[in-house]
């Protein structure tokens, strides 16, 4: 995956779970360490937006982790 796929799959589940407001503002800072160019950074911060959305047991969490190794 790349790191837009990563964010879209961060974006896609933004608003699940109990930690809203903490996966929003990971989002933010992925996309905007994308847009700086800073790629592993940006995948880290939509890592930790889907630990906030879905959680670490998620299928969707363990694919993006798989990108970021």
């Amino acid at each position: 995956m790349n790191v837009e796929e990563v964010i879209a799959l961060a974006e896609a589940h933004v608003h699940e779970g109990n930690m809203v407001s903490s996966s929003v503002s990971c989002l933010e800072d992925a996309k905007r360490h994308a847009k700086e160019g800073n790629g592993p950074f940006a995948v880290r911060w939509a890592i930790w937006s889907l630990k906030y959305s879905v959680g670490v047991f998620h299928p969707d969490y363990a694919l993006a982790e798989a990108a970021a190794t």
